[in-house]
C-alpha cells in the first residue's frame, strides 16, 4: 500500500513539473508585444510579467491575462451589452501566427513583433481556420464549437446568456 501511495505521489509531483515548465516557457514567449488583428479590429497587445496587458489603442482599460487548460486568456475591465470582454490565444503559441477566438465570436489571429521590426511589417503569416478561430461561426464544425462554449462557460468567460445566444446560433446553422 505504502509503495502504490510513493508512486501515485511521484506522478503527480511529474505532471506539476511538467505543467508548471510548459506555463513557464509560454509565459516567456508571450512577454512583449503581439500585433493583433481581432475580426476586423487592429491594435497591438503588450504582455507583461505578472499578468498585466494593455492595449496601445486603449490605454484606460488594462486587462489580465492568464494561461487557463490550452489557452492564454485576456480579460478586460470594460464590459460591452452587460457582457465580460476578453480574448484568448490557443496553445501553443506560434510568435509567427497565433490563432484564437473572442468574447464576440470573432476570430483572433497574433504575430509577435521582434525587435528591429516596425508594427506595420508584422503581419500574421497564416489566415485563421474559421471552424477553430470563430467559434460562432456556421462553418466547420458544430460539435467543436459547442465544446468551445461550454468550456468559456465553465470558465465564467461568457455569461449564460452569450452561451445560449451562441448555441441558438449554432443550432439555427445546421
Amino acid at each position: 500500500m505504502k509503495t502504490n501511495q510513493t508512486i501515485m505521489a511521484a506522478i503527480i509531483a511529474v505532471m506539476l513539473t511538467t505543467t508548471f515548465a510548459q506555463d513557464s516557457a509560454t509565459e516567456q514567449l508571450l512577454i512583449g508585444r503581439w500585433a493583433t488583428h481581432i475580426g476586423g479590429y487592429s491594435c497591438v497587445l503588450t504582455f507583461q510579467p505578472g499578468g498585466l496587458v494593455t492595449v496601445d489603442r486603449e490605454p484606460n482599460n488594462p486587462g489580465r491575462w492568464s494561461i487557463k487548460d490550452h489557452f492564454v486568456v485576456m480579460e478586460w475591465r470594460m464590459m460591452e451589452h452587460g457582457h465580460k470582454t476578453w480574448e484568448s490565444f490557443d496553445l501553443p503559441l506560434n510568435p509567427q501566427g497565433t490563432h484564437g477566438r473572442s468574447w464576440s465570436g470573432r476570430p483572433v489571429i497574433a504575430s509577435k513583433i521582434t525587435d528591429g521590426a516596425t508594427e506595420s511589417m508584422q503581419q500574421p503569416i497564416s489566415q485563421p481556420n474559421p471552424s477553430v478561430s470563430n467559434p460562432g461561426s456556421n462553418s466547420g464544425n458544430q460539435v467543436e464549437q459547442l465544446q468551445i462554449f461550454k468550456k468559456l462557460l465553465d470558465q465564467g468567460l461568457i455569461s449564460k446568456e452569450l452561451y445560449d445566444q451562441k448555441v441558438k446560433a449554432i443550432i439555427d446553422g445546421m
